[in-house]
């Protein structure tokens, strides 16, 4: 980090982090949205097992702070399954 010119991270939680233990690196910290092409996202649906084929899934990959909103995932979740009883909730962290 010393020789570094610039320090990427995609939140600006992670930078206040970076910031609070690197204080001397604060203005190398920059925040860049991640980005990801759509065929990247589109999933193999034919490789799903037959009866998942067209299931609608929502995938949530973080970590349990509480600026990650998990609980208010969950109860949102809820009106989304009133309105889509198949649909998956696959929460990773």
């Amino acid at each position: 980090c010393l020789k570094s010119k610039t320090i990427i991270t995609d939140s600006d939680f992670s930078k206040l982090r970076l910031s609070t233990h690197l204080p001397w690196a604060k203005k190398k910290i920059e925040v860049v949205s991640p980005f990801v092409p759509s065929e990247v996202c589109s999933p193999p649906f034919e490789q799903l097992p037959k009866k998942l084929q067209g299931t609608i899934f929502a995938l949530c990959v973080s970590a349990h702070y509480p600026h990650k909103q998990i609980p208010y995932l969950l109860k949102m979740w809820n009106q989304v399954h009133a309105l889509q009883p198949t649909a998956k909730l696959v929460l990773v962290g």
